[in-house]
């Protein structure tokens, strides 16, 4: 009788984040990371490292990503940008208070990293506002 030997398969887990505190965006900030944040409700295998959601698997997942902000409105654009490893993914250019990046089909293979960066122009200031309209989550596509 033959032996076989079966290792574990380990599967991409839905992962999810929100903005934890406020965060302060000095006026000229460019490519700011935004950082700070806790797991979101309903994603209990997150892993968040650097400020990043860390990809504990490989496969094809859909991004869905959020800023609430306060600040200067409706004089300046500011530039949201969502982020895979280092490359830009998304990029929203708004002068809105609450900003939702459309959803974004990628594959992620493991230790892939999904993070957040601002561009804040200058003159203008503003605040990341910590709350559940500050997001970046991803399920299974």
């Amino acid at each position: 009788m033959p032996l076989i030997v079966a290792t574990g398969i380990v599967g991409l887990d839905p992962m999810g984040m929100n903005k934890s505190g406020d965060q302060a965006v000095p006026a000229s900030s460019t490519d700011l990371k935004v950082i700070n944040w806790t797991a979101r409700s309903g994603y209990s295998n997150t892993v968040i490292t650097n400020n990043e959601l860390i990809a504990n698997g490989d496969g094809a997942v859909v991004v869905r990503c959020g800023v609430s902000i306060t600040g200067t409105l409706f004089v300046t654009s500011r530039r949201f940008q969502l982020m895979h490893n280092d490359t830009a993914v998304k990029t929203v250019d708004s002068d809105q208070a609450t900003v939702a990046l459309s959803d974004t089909p990628i594959t992620l293979a493991f230790g892939d990293r999904l993070w957040l960066r601002m561009t804040q122009p200058a003159t203008y200031s503003a605040t990341i506002v910590g709350n559940v309209n500050t997001y970046v989550y991803y399920d299974l596509a």
